[in-house]
């Protein structure tokens, strides 16, 4: 049977990071249940809902940005401690949010992925892990490929706390301090985890290229089942809940491309089969499920990169309106008198922005030593390769709206148009003997944030690929962004290679370092580690998604 969804909007909270938005439990499982979100701007709030209005019970001042927002307690306790990650530092709230906790790790780098099981603080950046026990460091680990998330898993025997590490390098590692890490080999580059049952020891993984994965780390570790993505977005964030009061749990996903969908596991079929489906035109960042806005409906509650928090709610509009009392007929006359007002309200902040515009345009026009700041303009890009098309996804997402994209390249290349792309498309000549073979002007249209196009790349050919992107904001700036187009640009790592094939074979030998070998291969290949391998001998593997050659590369 479908899931029926309809979205409620709630606020805007500003932008926000992935995994930094959790519904708080209520000690008794009854009635309504209060969010904690953590925005770019360091500010840690925590409301509950009423009649659609955020009622707040903290909020906190400004500070460092957050990275990540874990939910903690007593082992075998309430989770209903908030954890926020900033910089380097771990600080802790209570439910009322009186501060508890102010940890400074000893990351170099911000911290990028938390988890915490009782008194147990896993925390990564880039490239390092560390796990402390009551703010002791017990273990410390850096991998040559960039970690994308961390889980952490119930261990049996009670053997001490486990933790998965997702990587880019196409694998899942299971490390703890008793016992050596046990890595699984995956098919695409995992971007988030999630348990599949909280005594099982089977993790979910969602991939870049939008499939999900369960992996078993049983006595013999493997992949059990992958659904593909089919064309959908990066999986950004997961959860589990009951939507449907049947006592079994759904597998909710939020996706970058805007997508929000509701699996559910069939005993009947291998794979999880989808139930509903909710298309946004932002990235979802974090996405959770619980009673928010009524004790009677299950609600998905999703904060897309911008800040926009709503919810979708089983609960029917017939039904909504009559609670919120904002149907047509039942609005009150206080109801009525107090949307005047905020239509007042609003009249009077346009005429002040009017005002003061006006006011600025002089200024900088009659005196010679006035300044101009340009505003600082947070781009969300990203330039990956679809496989199955053999073509990049050139995506950007600003947190105001776009007035307009020009995206010009130095080395031969074709622009594919996307088809959830409403923008205006010109493109302009070019003279590729001046090093320009691409110009193409995307003109967005109203409250637009998100663009996306599909580039089709020439293996051989090298350069950048630059794009002007201009917003509706004042004074008028532009922000460059630069995408490296590499030789091998459609090859992509790979684990499943057969070299028992015929190849070529090209060896070099000489007085270079691992370093500068290293580096060389990361001018011709993407997925290129940042890091020297750790140990005296590097190995990547390389499979091209359109004519299904393979690379392997092996230096010492």
């Amino acid at each position: 049977m479908e899931l029926v969804l309809n979205r409620i909007d709630y606020s805007l909270v500003g932008p926000t990071s992935r995994h930094t938005m959790k519904i708080l439990p209520n000690p008794d499982g009854k009635g309504l249940q209060r969010i904690a979100i953590g925005g770019h701007d360091g500010v840690v709030q925590i409301f509950n809902i009423k009649k659609s209005t955020l009622v707040h019970s903290f909020k906190s001042l400004p500070g460092a940005k957050i990275n990540r927002l874990e939910l903690g307690g007593m082992k075998d306790h309430l989770q209903d401690k908030v954890f926020i990650a900033a910089n380097n530092e771990v600080r802790g709230y209570n439910k009322k949010g009186k501060l508890f906790l102010a940890f400074e790790t000893t990351l170099t780098e911000p911290i990028q992925h938390m988890t915490i099981s009782g008194s147990d603080l896993m925390v990564a950046s880039f490239h390092s892990f560390q796990h402390y026990f009551d703010c002791v460091e017990k273990l410390n680990a850096t991998f040559a490929d960039k970690i994308t998330d961390i889980i952490n898993m119930p261990s049996p025997n009670n053997e001490g706390v486990r933790t998965v590490i997702a990587c880019e390098d196409r694998t899942l590692r299971l490390v703890s301090e008793k016992r050596q890490a046990v890595v699984v080999e995956i098919g695409s580059r995992p971007s988030c985890l999630q348990l599949a049952d909280e005594e099982d020891l089977h993790v979910l993984f969602g991939a870049q290229d939008g499939s999900i994965g369960l992996v078993s780390f049983g006595f013999n570790a493997q992949v059990r089942w992958v659904l593909e993505g089919g064309g959908s977005g990066c999986v950004n964030c997961m959860v589990h809940f009951d939507m449907s009061g049947d006592g079994q749990r759904e597998l909710i996903v939020g996706r970058d491309d805007g997508l929000i969908e509701v699996f559910v596991y069939d005993p009947m079929q291998e794979l999880p089969v989808k139930r509903a489906s909710y298309a946004c035109t932002e990235s979802i960042m974090s996405v959770q499920a619980g009673f928010v806005s009524s004790p009677e409906h299950p609600e998905i509650i999703a904060v897309t990169y911008t800040g926009w928090f709503f919810g979708l709610t089983t609960e029917s509009k017939e039904s909504i309106n009559l609670r919120q009392g904002d149907g047509p007929t039942n609005m009150s006359s206080e109801m009525q008198e107090r949307l005047q007002q905020l239509r007042l309200e609003i009249d009077e902040i346009e005429q002040k922005v009017v005002r003061e515009r006006e006011k600025y345009k002089q200024t900088t026009q009659t005196r010679p030593d006035a300044l101009s700041i340009v505003p600082k303009i947070e781009i969300n890009e990203k330039f990956t390769l679809i496989p199955n098309e053999a073509v990049y996804l050139l995506s950007i997402e600003v947190q105001t709206p776009i007035d307009n994209v020009l995206i010009q390249s130095e080395t031969p290349l074709r622009i594919l148009d996307v088809e959830r792309n409403s923008a205006v498309v010109s493109h302009s000549a070019c003279d590729p003997e001046m090093g320009n073979h691409l110009l193409v002007t995307y003109r967005c249209q109203v409250n637009t944030t998100r663009l996306e196009v599909k580039v089709q790349t020439t293996e051989g050919q090298a350069g950048q690929l630059r794009a002007y992107v201009t917003v509706s904001m004042q004074p008028k700036c532009c922000r460059l962004i630069k995408f490296t187009v590499r030789p091998l640009s459609l090859h992509q790592r790979s684990h499943d290679l057969a070299l028992d094939r015929p190849y070529n074979s090209l060896r070099l030998t000489g007085a270079f370092s691992l370093a500068e070998v290293h580096s060389w291969i990361g001018m011709c290949v993407p997925e290129v580690p940042d890091k020297v391998p750790l140990t005296s001998e590097g190995v990547l593997s390389y499979k091209n998604s359109f004519l299904d050659t393979v690379l392997h590369c092996v230096y010492a």
